[in-house]
């Protein structure tokens, strides 16, 4: 199957991946460079992160989301309440609320429950 790399935009031939190999190796690469760099330096922030690595700034913390990377002065937020966590896409609060809601029903708010549906924004 042809597909568009999502990073470079390139044609490639994939099983499903929708990143190419060129652009997968660059990924691992940089990864390399962020964790090496940290290891010599744990308490770098992001601004340093990208600046003495070149690896940009959503990438480093792409790698922090994924879990893939623990730093010192770096967190992420919750896409749901924007609370700084060290690694993943919810809070442990968050992803309590979203168990709770029955599979199959889209999710509108996430504001602490009143015992009513999730209404829409």
């Amino acid at each position: 199957m042809l597909r568009n790399c999502h990073k470079c935009y390139q044609v490639f031939s994939t099983p499903g991946g929708e990143v190419c190999p060129s652009c997968q190796q660059k990924a691992r690469d940089d990864f390399e460079l962020v964790r090496a760099y940290l290891q010599g330096q744990p308490a770098a922030g992001i601004e340093e992160l990208h600046r003495e690595t070149g690896v940009p700034t959503e990438d480093i913390l792409e790698f922090i989301r994924q879990g893939r990377l623990k730093s010192q002065s770096v967190q992420v937020h919750c896409q749901i309440c924007r609370a700084p966590i060290p690694a993943g896409l919810a809070c442990d609060e968050c992803r309590k609320r979203l168990r709770r809601v029955p599979a199959g029903e889209r999710v509108y708010s996430m504001e602490p429950s009143t015992g009513e549906k999730p209404r829409k924004l």
